[in-house]
């Protein structure tokens, strides 16, 4: 294996060990909340994107499919 992917690799692992401390942290979290007699649920939709730049996209758009 080179150097690199070495590296890469270690980097890769870092960041897979990082990301299982925080979804435990965030369990703990959920926990934490759902044990103080309120109901926790994940949102139905993420929150809307704001915007600051006037010129910026209202939203995406997607090509049109239907027929002619």
């Amino acid at each position: 294996m080179r150097a690199a992917d070495v590296d890469e690799r270690r980097r890769l692992v870092s960041l897979v060990q990082l990301q299982a401390q925080e979804i435990d942290s965030l369990k703990d979290e959920i926990l934490a909340l759902s044990h103080k007699g309120g109901h926790v649920m994940p949102p139905s939709q993420p929150p809307p994107h704001r915007l600051t730049d006037s010129r910026a996209s209202t939203g995406p758009h997607l090509p049109y499919v239907g027929s002619p």
